[in-house]
């Protein structure tokens, strides 16, 4: 079994609508990047606006950063 050389973090530093579905269904067909949900989420109020990212982005990744392997150089 091979070891893992690098971490994927999508998701966490750009919002894709395939990596993080449940963001962008409400506001769908409109919402397709981050910049068009996130212009949907202000205007959306009632449902918290911009809090809802602010909620995405505490809990989508909830380990510590120290525990991701660091690179080995060969």
């Amino acid at each position: 079994m091979h070891e893992p050389l690098s971490v994927n973090l999508g998701g966490w530093f750009v919002l894709e609508p395939f990596i993080t579905p449940a963001l962008f269904q409400k506001y769908q067909p409109g919402a397709i990047d981050e910049w068009t949900v996130s212009a949907a989420m202000a205007a959306d109020t009632a449902s918290g606006g911009l809090s809802q990212l602010e909620e995405h982005y505490k809990t989508f990744i909830v380990s510590d950063a120290k525990s991701i392997p660091q690179p080995r150089r060969h």
